[in-house]
């Protein structure tokens, strides 16, 4: 961002922190029917397909790297998704912020 947009930026970050998530259910079933068929999508490309079989090739088959299929998205968990982000962001003592460029110092 710019030096003028620097407030904007930092008042974004503290939201990150404090903000609670409470997702609306019609919003998650859009959410939803997308990602399902962005997943249904990937199966029908032959590069999405070889991407997916050199990652099953580099990852050695674990679990981690597994393609998501349709049926997982549908045993998403949105409230166990929100606990676990309110989890990692909530301590901003435990995260580095680096600022670089070309900023005023006065």
């Amino acid at each position: 961002c710019s030096p003028t947009d620097l407030e904007t930026a930092m008042q974004m970050l503290h939201l990150l922190f404090t903000c609670r998530l409470h997702p609306e259910e019609e919003k998650l079933a859009v959410l939803r029917r997308m990602l399902r068929e962005q997943v249904a999508n990937q199966g029908r490309s032959p590069q999405a397909v070889f991407a997916q079989r050199v990652q099953a090739v580099n990852s050695g088959g674990h679990e981690f790297f597994r393609p998501i299929s349709p049926a997982d998205v549908d045993k998403l968990d949105t409230d166990l998704s929100c606990v676990f982000y309110r989890h990692l962001f909530s301590r901003p003592a435990d995260f580095t912020l680096v600022i670089s460029g070309n900023l005023d110092e006065a």
